[in-house]
């Protein structure tokens, strides 16, 4: 063999025992361990509603900002004040998911509820939002329209980040504040 063809042989070696040394701990887990919904399941009641209540928490000061950088007047506040209770809405009677071992006609029944709750709450929240804008003057409009062309499930969708990728870090529903 030639030198060239031995060195490249060891580097190669090199890379892929560091490969296989960086990759061991993930490797070493069964699937769906420390996944999301492993870590949602084993939560308790209280744990769900602490949780729910410190995203109530975060969904009302991202409100208030909002109500601020629309600068919404008195003659204004019963549109804001049905649009946020429409944003609120979405904690309302949570849904209980099924119990981890449920069969597939139950996880099927549970995910199509949820896909009609989320509907419903895009529907009462479109109307909500055509409300406000009705209440709003020229310049608040261009401020809502702007905010809501940025936001979606998963935050600025399609627009470019710093770093060059495509989405936002903001993971909630709804216009950034």
């Amino acid at each position: 063999m030639h030198r060239t063809t031995i060195a490249r042989s060891i580097a190669a070696a090199l890379i892929g025992s560091a490969v296989l040394v960086t990759a061991a701990p993930a490797l070493s887990q069964s699937r769906g361990e420390g996944h999301r919904f492993e870590r949602m399941s084993q939560m308790t009641d209280a744990d769900r509603a602490q949780m729910r209540e410190r995203m109530q928490a975060h969904m009302s000061q991202r409100l208030d900002r909002l109500a601020a950088r629309l600068e919404i007047k008195a003659s204004q506040q019963d549109a804001w004040e049905a649009y946020r209770k429409a944003r609120s809405s979405m904690f309302d009677n949570p849904a209980r998911p099924p119990a981890r071992d449920a069969d597939a006609a139950t996880w099927a029944r549970f995910r199509a509820d949820m896909a009609q709750r989320r509907a419903q709450h895009l529907t009462a929240m479109a109307e909500a939002t055509a409300s406000l804008q009705a209440a709003l003057d020229p310049q608040q409009r261009k401020v809502l329209d702007e905010i809501s062309r940025q936001s979606g499930p998963r935050g600025r969708q399609g627009a470019q980040r710093h770093d060059g990728t495509r989405g936002g870090e903001h993971h909630g529903f709804g216009p950034r504040a």
